[in-house]
Parts: structure tokens; sequence; C-alpha cells
């Protein structure tokens, strides 16, 4: 008896109701979010190669300011950023964690910690949902049953990256979310701020001026919200610790209802993105996620 009352304490069970909502009149049709692993504050800050994102910064709402959950690593960080939560609530604790280190405290009834592609897909169920990423580690960090294509990609590779943004063009989905390995090689190889880092910075920069054009070349750009998001920063050749450097990235907002030349001053965490595109797109939060919407972003519509 001891055992089950625990199990039920454990994992909560969380069902949003299925039937089709309809989108809010002044939310985006079209979410793409774009992240990079470990691109911190510091290296946006200070390169002078990063033309195209520091324009969308200045046509959205952004933050230098934007931090991790601990410990600052990867898998623990994408998952909050999905789940609105922190390691405390759905388990993921390590960097390469492919399944919860302890029992998340809330499940839905696919056994997984509620997070943004279940919100979506369960208000909006004809909704396509497209999830590409290159560190193979982030495929289990979201529910992949809510999601119409997973995808692991190679930006280096041509017809890779094509079919990331051909998905774009040809199946225009409610939410696109592409994930970069990178800079955090760089910053492993050779460290934060070396030269190599901020060469992939300038990289990166280039490839998010793909993904734009395709948004473009689709007919979507009027109705896109653009998130630009990182898991964590990096302090000499690692991260995972409690610095500034590690803990601090940049977070943009850019497009569909949002103010451009917008500052977000209010503390912001990981956890916040999702809950703020729920609340955009009109959807329940689940009581098990802590992020809060950004007031500087959700407060002042187009």
């Amino acid at each position: 008896m001891k055992r089950m009352m625990m199990l039920l304490v454990l994992a909560v069970p969380f069902v949003v109701g299925g039937a089709k909502m309809k989108l809010p009149k002044k939310a985006p049709k079209h979410i793409v979010m774009v992240g990079f692993d470990g691109m911190s504050a510091q290296g946006v800050r200070e390169s002078d190669g990063m033309p195209f994102y520091k324009s969308m910064m200045r046509r959205g709402a952004y933050t230098l300011k934007r931090r991790s959950v601990l410990p600052s690593s990867s898998a623990c960080n994408w998952a909050s950023l999905y789940m609105a939560a922190g390691p405390e609530q759905h388990g993921y604790n390590k960097w390469n964690s492919r399944k919860p280190d302890f029992p998340s405290d809330t499940l839905t009834e696919h056994g997984f910690f509620p997070d943004i592609y279940y919100l979506i897909k369960k208000a909006y169920p004809e909704a396509k949902i497209g999830h590409f990423y290159e560190w193979s580690g982030i495929h289990y960090v979201v529910d992949t049953l809510c999601v119409s294509r997973d995808m692991q990609f190679n930006h280096k590779d041509e017809k890779s990256m094509q079919a990331v943004l051909d998905y774009i063009v040809k199946e225009q989905p409610m939410m696109t979310s592409i994930i970069f390995d990178c800079p955090d090689h760089p910053g492993h190889d050779t460290g934060w701020m070396s030269s190599e880092y901020m060469e992939a910075l300038t990289e990166m920069d280039g490839v998010l001026k793909r993904i734009y054009e395709a948004v473009e070349r689709a007919g979507m750009a009027d109705e896109t919200l653009f998130v630009l998001t990182a898991d964590h920063g990096g302090k000499d050749k690692g991260h995972g610790g409690i610095s500034m450097e590690e803990m601090e990235t940049c977070l943009v907002f850019c497009g569909k209802g949002v103010r451009p030349g917008t500052v977000i001053t209010e503390t912001s965490n990981v956890t916040d993105v999702p809950a703020t595109l729920a609340h955009m797109l009109g959807l329940q939060r689940p009581h098990a996620w802590i992020g809060r919407p950004l007031p500087s972003v959700v407060g002042r519509k187009k």
C-alpha cells in the first residue's frame, strides 16, 4: 500500500482534453525555434560576425541574461526548454540523460512529462510539428509521439540541411524546432571565446539566415514567430558550473506578435520559453510547469 501511494505521488497523471481549439486571433500560425548548443551570451555580445542574428534581436524582443537550469549542461536544459520545468520536476539531471534520472513528478497518458509539443498536439490535433536536431540526445527529451517529423541532421551536409529547409517550405508546420550542435564543439576543443568559437558563431549566423529565407519562400514570414535560444554557455573548455559565462545565454523572440526593439528586462530562464509560447497559442499550462510567460514578449502585441 505504501509503495502504491508513493508511485501515485511520483507520477501524477496530466491529461489535456483532445477537443480542437481555435487559434487566438493574434497568435502566430507558425513557430520556428532555432537552438544553438553552447552559444553563450558573452559570445553573442562580443561577436562582430553575427549580422543576421543581431538584426533579429533588434527587430524583436531579446535578453542577454537568460539563465540555464543547473547543472548548466545539455540534456537537462534542452528538456527544461521544452517542458517548462526544472530537473526537480522532469527528472533529467545530467548532460546526457536519455530518460529521467529519477521519476518525473507528472506524466501524461504517453508516460512522459508534459512538454510544449504535447500541449500543441492535444489542442490542435491536426498541427504539424517538425523536430530536427544534430545531437542525438535531443531526441530523448521530447514527446516524440506528438511529432510529425523527427530527424537527426547535419548542417555541414548540404543534402541533410536542405531536407530541413524543404520540410518548412513544403509542410508549413505549426511548430518547427531546429537544434544545432554548435558552437559547443569548438568551445570544448579550443575554448569558449576562442577564435574558432567566434568563427562558429559566424557560421551559425549564415545558417540562421537560410532558415529565415526558407520561411519567406514558404510565404509564412508574416505569420511566423521565431525563437532563438541556447541551452548553456561555457567557460574555458567546459560548462556545467555556476559561473555566469556558463549559465547566461541570449534569448530572442522575433516576428508575429512581438514588438520590435524590445529589451526583455524581467528575469528569465530556459523554462520560460515554452510557457511564453503556450500563452501566445492560448494553451492551458500544466500545474507542474514552473516557467512563466515573459511579460515583455506577451504583454505588448503588434
